[in-house]
Formats: structure tokens, C-alpha cells, sequence
């Protein structure tokens, strides 16, 4: 190495030496943008985690009435109908809302 490029060397070390503001402030900037994901996918699991446990819930329940109806055969025809809503509503006997005074009880 000759002297001139000693000298070119030591220059490019005096030049580079440390870091700036602004690779301080792009690291701190990607460091943020990267906990504020850790934070959403967190509250993205807890979401998921409480979803998994209704429906775990849920398929319980619903193997346990399964068990029962299973468990008693004798009554399961009370457990039949023509479909959800089958079932007629008679009407008030007496319309309230019309100029007729009623009770509570009615």
C-alpha cells in the first residue's frame, strides 16, 4: 500500500465513523412499525382463541342434548317438528291497542 492510499483510507474512517440521526431514526421506525405488529397479531390470536373456545362450546352443547335424545328414546318424538317455525300463533282475543280499556293482565 503506498502512502497516497493510506491517506484516501484514513479519510473514508474519519468520514464513516459512527452512525447518524438518520439511520437512528429509520431503525427506530422499523422497530416501532414491528411492535406495533406483534401487538395487533397478539389481539388477532386472543380474538381467534376466544372464537375457537364458543365454537368448542357450542359443538358440546350440542353433542350433549345429541347424548340425551340418545339416552331417553322415549320422548324424542318431542323433539320433532315440521321445521323450525312450524309451530301456528292465535291471536289476542282482545286488541289492546284499540280503544278498548284493559287490565295488566291483558
Amino acid at each position: 500500500m503506498n502512502k497516497s492510499s493510506r491517506v484516501r483510507m484514513s479519510g473514508l474512517r474519519i468520514r464513516q465513523s459512527g452512525i447518524g440521526m438518520i439511520e437512528v431514526l429509520v431503525t427506530l421506525f422499523i422497530i416501532s412499525v414491528g411492535f406495533l405488529n406483534m401487538a395487533a397479531l397478539q389481539t388477532t390470536a386472543k380474538r381467534s382463541n376466544f372464537d375457537a373456545v364458543q365454537r368448542t362450546t357450542a359443538v358440546m352443547l350440542a353433542h350433549d342434548i345429541v347424548e340425551r335424545m340418545r339416552a331417553n328414546p322415549g320422548v324424542l318424538e318431542t323433539y320433532l317438528t315440521n321445521g323450525v317455525g312450524g309451530a301456528t300463533l292465535n291471536a289476542p282475543a282482545l286488541d289492546c291497542g284499540a280503544a278498548i280499556s284493559c287490565t295488566q293482565l291483558q
